[in-house]
């Protein structure tokens, strides 16, 4: 590690981690290197309890280097360096208080990053379960995948504290790099604990129960079909079933969208049946990254109801 330049108000914490998966077949390399480049991005997201239990300073930057590891039961120890930064110019005094404390009690600030990390760990998995069955992102109660109130109460914070952190910072980034994390511990009985006591431990059906894949994007469209569906004409082609047709469906949105007819709709009786019709119908939406949601882009008409 090579010596940082610091400012006047910057100090140097450092954190010890380890990682034990307890796991009756060795995991795959592939599946360490995950998890390590995983738990790095899990750990910048968790020092950041350290702000809450020491207000007066501010995490400026993180790194993460590898100490140790041991195969069978795969074990991971970590050095984990955060800079950290005294919140206002005339704070330099505190910062000194702050930083002799936290080097008299290294025991705290390993405690304090480990239970952040779980806490994000918890919520990811259990965001990217969201995510793969298109239900809406949730910043989760993490209580119920790591045992994080009893020990953040020796910590000096307050469970509350940590969740409001963790809902502060979910996104899907987190959710991917908790379901990467725990994918070395991917069998029938295993678990994952944290900290030198195995203080937090991931109980073996929440690692089990984790998505296997990573890939969270929504799909870029959606299809779901309604019956007795009222229809607005607004353009129609009597040559053609896929151009020049259009309307809304206002039981559904008001934007006027591409109108396809199905096999057996003959456009020339259609073009003639009047503005409005009702019919059985195919809904594709489109995900839109902007508004990160799904709008109307073409309606498929199977048949019309007489």
């Amino acid at each position: 590690m090579q010596a940082i330049p610091l400012a006047a108000n910057e100090r140097i914490i450092e954190a010890d981690f380890k990682v034990t998966y307890n796991t009756e077949s060795p995991p795959s390399v592939k599946d360490v290197i995950k998890s390590l480049s995983s738990l790095e991005y899990l750990i910048q997201k968790g020092v950041l309890v350290l702000e809450a239990a020491y207000p007066d300073i501010k995490i400026v930057s993180t790194d993460v280097y590898v100490q140790d590891i041991e195969a069978g039961s795969l074990y991971e120890w970590l050095k984990v360096t955060c800079l950290t930064r005294a919140i206002g110019d005339d704070n330099l005094q505190k910062l000194e208080e702050v930083f002799n404390d936290i080097l008299q009690d290294g025991g705290k600030v390993n405690s304090l990053v480990m239970l952040g990390t779980g806490a994000f760990i918890g919520a990811g998995i259990v965001a990217g379960s969201a995510l793969l069955s298109d239900d809406e992102v949730q910043p989760v109660n993490t209580y119920n995948t790591v045992n994080i109130v009893s020990v953040a109460q020796d910590a000096g914070i307050t469970g509350e504290q940590i969740e409001s952190i963790v809902v502060a910072n979910m996104n899907k980034k987190v959710a991917t790099s908790a379901v990467e994390f725990v994918q070395p511990a991917k069998d029938e009985s295993a678990t994952i604990s944290l900290g030198d006591n195995e203080t937090l431990t991931i109980p073996s059906e929440v690692v089990k129960n984790a998505p296997t894949v990573t890939n969270f994007d929504p799909p870029e469209r959606k299809e779901d079909n309604y019956s007795n569906i009222d229809l607005y004409v607004y353009a129609s082609d009597q040559d053609s079933s896929s151009r020049g047709w259009a309307g809304i469906a206002p039981e559904l949105f008001e934007k006027r969208v591409k109108f396809e007819l199905g096999d057996e709709l003959d456009p020339f009786t259609l073009h003639n049946a009047g503005k409005k019709i009702k019919a059985n119908i195919t809904l594709v939406k489109k995900y839109d990254k902007e508004k990160r949601d799904y709008v109307p882009e073409k309606i498929i008409i199977h048949n019309t109801i007489v």
